[in-house]
């Protein structure tokens, strides 16, 4: 089907108003979705990372931008 059928959370809401899941269900169904999705794209983040050298940041003088009095 089409992208759009595959949103997070669009199978719960159909379940739902086919009758086969009352809506805290639905809801929580959804949310639940919708964190598997998130741990799957840091999944695949921490694997997109490559190890290199850092950049080690250091605190501004006081009386600069952002550096305290």
């Amino acid at each position: 089907g089409p992208p759009s059928a595959r949103a997070l959370g669009l199978a719960p809401l159909r379940a739902h108003i086919r009758g086969e899941l009352g809506q805290p269900e639905a809801v929580a169904r959804a949310q639940a979705d919708t964190r598997h999705y998130a741990k799957r794209q840091g999944t695949w983040l921490r694997t997109q990372l490559r190890p290199g050298p850092r950049i080690a940041l250091k605190k501004p003088p006081p009386g600069t931008p952002g550096g305290g009095l």
